[in-house]
């Protein structure tokens, strides 16, 4: 069984080849369990099950927090039952398999083993951070199908190993930064379409895995559910939905794969 959660498509297009390399047939989208639903599955005898999901300033996202914290496995063992994740990311993770070992534990599941995928960046939302160039998003693409296999191989040996990308400072970045961008930089609120571009097509609405948007009057609205993926942001068709003016000048992705 496959957990996975993706704004723009880089997860779930990683979770989709575990299943297919690894016939794992299982895949379920952590975002449809929503707060305050259980999430409760049940595991075969000797069922792998995986976590596949972006880094969100080198921790978990939200709602990938959300979810393992009401998460019930029956049927799971440690010893029988293989444990890993496979985090995406634009450069490097941080602490964030640590953070995940720490939820799971409490969760009564034990993460045997963790990989990184680097993939094209899709943050937007502060200086200096956009979309990567198109020669560094084809080489990033490149690399991702060798390196799933790779991960998938090591699955399907039930290694016991962990094979991140933490990048430099990576304690402050997950135990300091983290948490700040948590406090500050999380809030729906500077979302907003321009209504010179905005056409009223929904499609923000549509790909918003929380369905935290809706349409007044032809235009998006956000709620307070957000888990700041951008799905919304990067599937405008007319580059209308911006965060702020922070992305007025800024690129779009949506994984290709």
């Amino acid at each position: 069984m496959i957990f996975w959660f993706s704004g723009t498509g880089n997860s779930l297009w990683a979770a989709r080849q575990l299943a297919r390399l690894t016939a794992d047939g299982r895949i379920v989208a952590m975002a449809q369990c929503p707060a305050g639903s259980g999430c409760r599955f049940g595991l075969a005898k000797g069922e792998a099950v995986g976590f596949v999901f972006p880094t969100y300033s080198w921790g978990l996202p939200p709602v990938v927090g959300a979810f393992i914290s009401r998460l019930q496995l029956d049927g799971y063992t440690p010893d029988g039952n293989h444990c890993y994740a496979v985090v995406t990311c634009g450069d490097d993770v941080g602490l964030t398999d640590h953070i995940l070992r720490r939820r799971l534990s409490r969760a009564g599941v034990r993460l045997d083993a963790a990989y990184s995928l680097t993939m094209p960046n899709n943050y937007v939302c502060l200086p200096g951070f956009d979309t990567d160039p198109a020669a560094l998003e084809a080489s990033k693409l490149g690399s991702a199908h060798s390196h799933i296999a790779a991960i998938a191989q090591s699955i399907g040996q039930r290694r016991q190993v962990t094979e991140v990308t933490r990048g430099s400072m990576a304690w402050l970045k997950s135990r300091v930064l983290n948490p700040l961008f948590g406090l500050a930089l999380m809030s729906p609120r500077p979302f907003h379409s321009l209504q010179s571009r905005c056409t009223g097509c929904g499609k923000c609405a549509r790909v918003c895995p929380l369905g935290n948007i809706s349409l007044s009057g032809g235009r998006p609205q956000w709620d307070s559910r957000c888990t700041m993926c951008l799905a919304c942001y990067h599937s405008c068709p007319a580059h209308a939905v911006h965060y702020g003016r922070a992305t007025l000048h800024k690129g779009q992705y949506q994984c290709p794969l």
